[in-house]
């Protein structure tokens, strides 16, 4: 049986990832329902990805710098440089142009002091313009 290859480049054309995306997930901290915010910016040739935390109740970032790789016809993972261990897993779905479903550990600094909940999910969506 003969396995296709897929790029990376491929990708990319096929979900468009250009750009910026936004994604948030609630969480419950002292009975009260707060957010979590992720954006993600892929480098004009999608091999990098700034991932960019900030939490609704608080002023401040955490920024990772991370390096964008194929797994699979559907599917990246964001790494650190020099590293194939996944911070991010994200699922793309053929019909969804505009979306996709990023899941992730609980690691970023933000996550660690705030959010009570290890295993997070968020769906990214790119903005539409009004």
């Amino acid at each position: 049986m003969l396995a296709s290859c897929v790029s990376l480049e491929e990708i990319v054309d096929e979900y468009q990832l250009y750009g910026e995306w936004y994604g948030v997930t609630e969480f419950q901290k002292n009975s009260k329902t707060e957010y979590l915010l992720k954006t993600a910016i892929f480098s004009k040739d999608c091999k990098e990805c700034t991932v960019y935390t900030s939490i609704s109740m608080l002023n401040g970032f955490d920024e990772e710098k991370l390096v964008v790789r194929l797994i699979g016809s559907n599917r990246l993972i964001l790494t650190e440089e020099g590293s194939y261990k996944a911070l991010y897993k994200i699922k793309l779905t053929k019909g969804h142009i505009g979306s996709f479903e990023m899941t992730w550990n609980n690691h970023t600094r933000l996550e660690k002091q705030h959010v009570p909940d290890k295993s997070l999910s968020a769906r990214m969506d790119i903005p539409k313009c009004l």
